[in-house]
């Protein structure tokens, strides 16, 4: 598995709120 770094997190995070809130 890839390993993520704080910041990639971070923004998949807020894409994922994005998505969400779509």
């Amino acid at each position: 598995m890839p390993t993520f770094t704080r910041e990639e997190i971070e923004h998949l995070g807020v894409l994922s709120q994005i998505a969400l809130s779509d």
